[in-house]
């Protein structure tokens, strides 16, 4: 992808032979992209930075925890989310599979 930026752009094939630094620079020196950028960045930040603030204290109370079954039961209501979302995601994949299948 990054060897992709230093190519010129071509209006048939969208990518020529040619190779320039004009991409780059347009990507440096635009407001638009310079903009984009730095809201990628901020959001990038902010989310890690909440999720450092929430995850490190659940994930201290749950080490500092005695019970073990108590425990087991806070990361099952932790890991619950991700783990639906991984079974909504794959069985719609699995329908979509099947309904581009040949009869």
């Amino acid at each position: 992808m990054l060897a992709l930026a230093f190519l010129a752009f071509d209006p048939k094939t969208f990518v020529s032979d040619r190779v320039t630094l004009e991409n780059v620079s347009r990507f440096l020196f635009d407001s638009f992209y310079q903009s984009a950028l730095l809201r990628t960045f901020g959001i990038a930040g902010a989310t890690t930075a909440l999720a450092l603030l929430v995850g490190y204290p659940v994930a201290y109370h749950l080490y500092c925890l005695k019970s073990a079954r108590v425990r087991t039961l806070l990361v099952l209501i932790v890991l619950l989310p991700i783990m639906v979302s991984f079974v909504v995601d794959n069985s719609q994949s699995a329908e979509s599979k099947k309904e581009d299948a040949p009869e």
